[in-house]
């Protein structure tokens, strides 16, 4: 078995296992036993509604969030060849939870349920889109970095305005690169934008699990883009995990563990870059 082989089998039976302790853990514990009876169907019907319909659930959607953010954050670095890349760092998460407010300010969600995860798709695919045309005219990472921290600010902006209003909340071997990069900028759009109106706007674990995943791939970006999705996924099904073990009065929000944690992690990779530089 090859090593990228056995990396991937390594995370996945970590998510496995992360997984079942998600159904273990919480306000009131589980023994094995009782999970592995109320999965099937079996034993009390109280048992099989916390599993069922709340913790496994919860997890299966920390796991799917934090696996799309871990391959969109190795997808965007690799594509920009810039270790910092990720989406929130280049606008995209920011424009999509702008949006997905804007769907609930304006009340225009009591149209459809669906309105909400295409508002975060619809302001994904709108930073995404402004990437895009900005690659196809310039090869500068610079400047896409550049016109990522503006549509985060702008974003951030308006929201800050809304919640006043409201007080509520490879070319030589004949790829295609343009094509390839316009591909991955969309398709990271969309796949954030759903993740953000599933699980609200969740910063730093696309640019952590990246870094952790590269050296063990001979930092080959598409050997790392499975490995970073199962390693970000396993992070956030862990974070919700604590989240819940937390004794608070009130559950705190998983984006604010994430980016407590991950903030460091940035501030020590910048610094680095910028050491390597000197």
């Amino acid at each position: 078995m090859s090593r990228g082989a056995t990396l991937n089998l390594s995370l996945a039976l970590l998510c496995l296992v992360a997984l079942i302790g998600a159904c273990l853990l919480g306000s009131t514990p589980l023994p094995l036993e009782s999970v592995l009876r109320a999965l099937a169907g079996m034993g009390p019907e109280t048992n099989q509604i916390v599993v069922w319909s709340i913790r496994l659930p919860r997890a299966l959607a920390a796991l799917l969030v934090g696996f799309t953010l871990g391959v969109c954050g190795a997808a965007l670095q690799g594509l920009l060849r810039n270790p910092l890349a990720e989406p929130g760092v280049l606008g995209i998460s920011a424009t999509s939870t702008l949006m997905a407010t804007v769907v609930i300010y304006f009340n225009v969600v009591r149209l459809s349920p669906w309105m909400l995860p295409l508002g975060a798709i619809a302001g994904a695919l709108l930073s995404t889109a402004l990437l895009a045309a900005a690659a196809a005219r310039t090869r500068s990472v610079v400047t896409l970095i550049l016109i990522g921290f503006g549509l985060s600010s702008f974003a951030g902006a308006f929201m800050s305005l809304l919640l006043n209003l409201a007080e509520e909340a490879a070319e030589t071997s004949g790829l295609n690169v343009s094509r390839l990069r316009l591909r991955t900028v969309l398709g990271s759009g969309l796949a954030i934008g759903a993740a953000i109106s599933l699980a609200g706007a969740i910063g730093f674990v696309g640019l952590v699990a990246p870094h952790v995943v590269r050296p063990l791939v001979q930092h080959d970006p598409a050997r790392s883009l499975l490995p970073s999705g199962l390693l970000a996924g396993l992070l956030l099904v862990l974070a919700d995990i604590g989240v819940r073990l937390v004794p608070t009065s009130f559950e705190l929000n998983l984006g604010v563990i994430a980016a407590v944690l991950g903030a460091p992690v940035f501030i020590w990779l910048v610094m680095r870059r910028e050491a390597h530089r000197d």
